[in-house]
This record gives C-alpha cells, sequence and structure tokens, in this order.
C-alpha cells in the first residue's frame, strides 16, 4: 500500500507536470498548492498543541523557520534575473509570501471560506505576480498620491 509520502509525491509530480510549459512560478504554485492542502492541518496541531509541551514548541518553532526559508527560496527562483519590484526587497518579499501564502490562509480560506483549491492557487499565483511581476505604470501611481487641488472660480 502506497503511504501518504508517497501519495504526496505522486500528487506533487503530477502537479509540475501540468505546468511543464508554463513558467516558474505556475509549477510554484502547483508544488504549494499540493504541499499547503497536506500540511495545513498538520500544522495547525502543531500550533496548537505549542502551548502544552515544550517539545511540540519546538517543533512549532521549526516549521515556521523552515516556511519562511522555503518562502525565501521560492522568491530567489521566481526573482531570477528580472529581480523584484523596485522598492520590494528580498527580505519583504520572503515574508508577504510567507504570510498570504501559508497555511493557515489556505485553512481559512479553503476549510472555512469554502474557496476552491483552484480558487486558492489563482490568489497565490496573483500574490506571487504582485511581487514579482511588472512595476505598475508611474502615471497611475502619482495620480493616486497627488494632493486633491481646489480649483478657484
Amino acid at each position: 500500500m502506497i503511504d501518504d509520502l508517497e501519495l504526496a509525491a505522486v500528487a506533487a509530480s503530477e502537479a509540475v507536470l501540468r505546468h511543464a510549459g508554463g513558467p516558474p512560478s505556475g509549477r510554484l504554485v502547483a508544488l504549494a498548492s499540493v504541499a499547503l492542502a497536506r500540511v495545513a492541518p498538520f500544522e495547525r496541531v502543531v500550533r496548537e498543541g505549542a502551548g502544552a509541551d515544550e517539545e511540540i514548541a519546538a517543533l512549532a518553532r521549526d516549521l515556521l523557520e523552515w516556511r519562511r526559508a522555503t518562502a525565501a527560496r521560492m522568491v530567489d527562483v521566481l526573482a531570477g534575473e528580472d529581480g523584484l519590484r523596485p522598492g520590494l526587497t528580498r527580505e519583504e518579499a520572503a515574508d508577504l509570501l510567507f504570510a498570504l501564502g501559508g497555511p493557515e490562509v489556505h485553512h481559512l480560506l479553503v476549510g472555512v471560506r469554502g474557496w476552491s483549491q483552484e480558487r486558492f492557487d489563482a490568489y497565490v499565483a496573483d500574490l506571487l505576480s504582485r511581487l514579482i511581476g511588472p512595476t505598475p505604470p508611474k502615471k497611475a501611481l502619482s495620480s493616486r498620491r497627488a494632493p486633491l487641488q481646489r480649483s478657484d472660480p
């Protein structure tokens, strides 16, 4: 019988193959999607048990460190030669991906709010494109920030 780890590996491989011709962000989103669906319940149990046992608390800290390091590696892969948006540091991008693309958000949106996995994947892909994608035109930015001017009659 195939155990859960083997099933996860098969699912991850299939997800990556579905996005093989696409951009690296599609492959990373596919991998993250499979991982989050499997990790979210485990991380929730570890978080809840962390207050009751020091070993579980240490595991919870290790999981957070691993997730943050993984987010940083994803940012590095996606930024590639083009880099990040101007004004966004690698650390900020990794922090945003770590927080907004994590299993807690997956649980809230998919498990609690009933989003489909596909909708969540689209959300993560959009998040990644906002971190790494092209900068919005300066005109749009300046018009949003321009102070209101009084017109004299």
